[in-house]
């Protein structure tokens, strides 16, 4: 069990230290924010009932 916690650790330590984006870092906050999506709601909702 212990081999794999340290895999476990191991992987995690590589998504979060190797695989940073600067252009995502920049760009996901905003996408977190709930009023960035409203424009792609309305879209759905005119398009199924348009």
């Amino acid at each position: 069990m212990t081999g794999f916690f340290n895999w476990d650790f191991t992987v995690f330590k590589w998504i979060n230290t190797g695989l940073s984006s600067d252009i995502l870092d920049a760009v996901l906050p905003w996408m977190r924010e709930p009023l960035f999506w409203v424009p792609l709601y309305v879209f759905i909702l005119a398009f199924m009932f348009f």
